[in-house]
């Protein structure tokens, strides 16, 4: 994710402006405008929470080869989105496709 941080901060400033937009309304004695703070609030809260969710999700999908090869893994490459997954997984955790062929075929080539 390119701009990760970027939206991050805008998240948190969102989140910041709604809480002094509320506190805004205390002292001006206006429903609408502590309204308008919590659907700030809401609105940056709900953007840093999907952010982080789904920068989470890619970070779970990238493989790091060589600490797992360095861990006795064998890596094989999907025939169908040609990436590398583990050779002890069933399904490829790129596109979700079968890696029981991949895995008879590196057997074969083994033995």
């Amino acid at each position: 994710m390119k701009n990760y941080r970027l939206v991050i901060i805008v998240g948190y400033l969102t989140s910041f402006i709604g809480v002094s937009v509320m506190l805004l309304s205390y002292f001006r004695e206006s429903l609408l405008i502590f309204f308008i703070g919590c659907v700030l609030v809401l609105i940056g809260v709900v953007l840093i929470i999907t952010l982080m969710s789904l920068n989470l999700f890619v970070k779970d999908k990238k493989l790091e080869i060589e600490k797992l090869r360095q861990m006795g893994l064998t890596i094989v490459v999907c025939k169908h989105c040609f990436k590398e997954n583990v050779l002890e997984d069933k399904y490829c955790i790129y596109c979700g496709e079968s890696l029981i062929n991949d895995i008879e075929d590196s057997q074969e080539e083994n033995s």
